[in-house]
């Protein structure tokens, strides 16, 4: 676990989980894949990709009120990445093709995926989240929030 980046992240007051995931995802989506470590996956995917549409509208509201040709040249790229990112639950039929995946912790350690950022959504002590990484690529960023 040592070559890897370790973020703790506490959610401020009236912010959920899925809209701060959604925000610091879209500040990672170029750096590869993405896992969500969550208790319940489908119901993640559901609360942060409705958050991933509403970035991705505040993005395009950016690039039509800047006037800054390589900011609307750069806007316009992460948008395109935005509309391309495909979610999906671990195990399901989408799995390989999907830009960020959602999983149980079981399933993570089971089966580790190639990612170059991973979010733990549920408290893990320390043990807990050697096993989660131990097999994870140098330099990967884990993001915990705290319980």
């Amino acid at each position: 676990m040592s070559s890897l980046y370790i973020e703790a992240r506490e959610l401020r007051a009236n912010v959920s989980l899925a809209w701060d995931l959604a925000h610091h995802m879209y500040t990672r989506q170029l750096s590869g894949k993405i896992v969500v470590v969550t208790e319940s996956p489908p119901g993640m995917l559901a609360a942060v990709s409705k958050q991933w549409r509403v970035v991705m509208r505040q993005a395009l509201r950016e690039r039509s009120s800047t006037l800054k040709s390589a900011r609307i040249l750069e806007l316009s790229e992460e948008i395109a990445q935005m509309e391309r990112a495909h979610f999906a639950v671990q195990n399901g039929d989408d799995e390989p093709a999907a830009d960020v995946l959602f999983a149980t912790r079981g399933q993570v350690i089971l089966n580790p995926p190639e990612c170059g950022t991973m979010y733990v959504t549920q408290g893990a002590s320390d043990e807990q989240l050697a096993t989660l990484t131990s097999r994870m690529s140098p330099h990967t960023l884990v993001v915990v929030y705290a319980a």
